[in-house]
């Protein structure tokens, strides 16, 4: 019998271990608790299906996205093909004003030719801060970080995530999408360009970064009431691109607005 990939995301659910008692700290401790947490909470999110413009695409693919106080929480996304499918499970947790990707599971199912049982691989891909830290492989096996191999599938799974969020809420006016993913860059803190609006400069990877500030959280204060008390030191700045209106600039814009700040203790 051909077992779904939507059974098999679902069934994934079941399948993270718990910790033993008394065990070294699980660094995907959070990404267990946030799972267990998003599908126990589905039937009592909103949910939103629809088809994805991948170009060269033989069937395009389907997604659903269960939203949450009006923030997605879960991204499921299905590629049919002629002998199977494959399907990726997002689940996202709260960030600023925004979400971010803590974990990835992925069923590829494969249905024989003479149309026997199909086989099920699975890999699942964790996330910190914005970026994978660890994918264990149909064998249960990590991944080594510094391979080709899991950068571009790093980056593959955020532009898929990306296409999704951008296609659930697509601009009205046919331009640019309203926001694009939430990211994360450490740096050294460079100070704030006052003008209309203040600007938060990070000097990062041998450039300066420039991140415009439009709303604050409890860190964000805490840095520009005290910008000397930090200056040259590392902070790590969660950004997001945006469509913003500003009325300075004449209406709607793309900019680089910072969401929040961490700061050194």
């Amino acid at each position: 019998m051909r077992i779904s990939v939507f059974a098999a995301l679902v069934a994934a659910s079941f399948l993270i271990p718990v910790p033993d008692a008394g065990a070294a700290p699980d660094p995907t401790a959070e990404h267990k608790r946030v799972y267990a947490q998003i599908n126990d909470d589905l039937g009592r999110m909103t949910k939103k299906t629809f088809e994805l413009d991948f170009p060269g695409a033989p069937v395009p693919p389907q997604a659903t996205v269960w939203m949450e106080n009006g923030l997605p929480r879960k991204v499921q996304v299905i590629y049919p093909d002629d002998h199977g499918s494959t399907g990726e499970a997002y689940y996202l947790k709260p960030v600023g004003e925004g979400v971010q990707v803590l974990f990835v599971y992925a069923g590829v199912t494969t249905q024989a030719v003479d149309g026997g049982n199909s086989t099920l691989r699975e890999h699942r891909y964790y996330f910190r801060d914005g970026q994978m830290f660890r994918w264990l492989d149909e064998n249960k096996t990590s991944v080594p970080q510094d391979t080709d191999e899991f950068k571009a599938k790093e980056q593959e799974l955020l532009d898929t995530l990306s296409t999704v969020l951008e296609s659930l809420s697509p601009p009205k006016s046919g331009g640019k999408p309203a926001g694009g993913p939430i990211k994360e860059t450490t740096g050294t803190f460079a100070g704030f360009e006052e003008g209309d609006y203040t600007y938060l400069h990070l000097r990062a990877g041998g450039e300066e970064h420039s991140f415009m500030i439009l709303r604050t959280d409890d860190a964000l204060e805490r840095l520009l009431n005290a910008p000397e008390r930090y200056m040259g030191k590392k902070i790590t700045v969660t950004w997001q691109n945006t469509m913003e209106t500003i009325p300075e600039a004449g209406g709607r814009i793309e900019v680089t607005k910072v969401l929040s700040v961490t700061l050194p203790k």
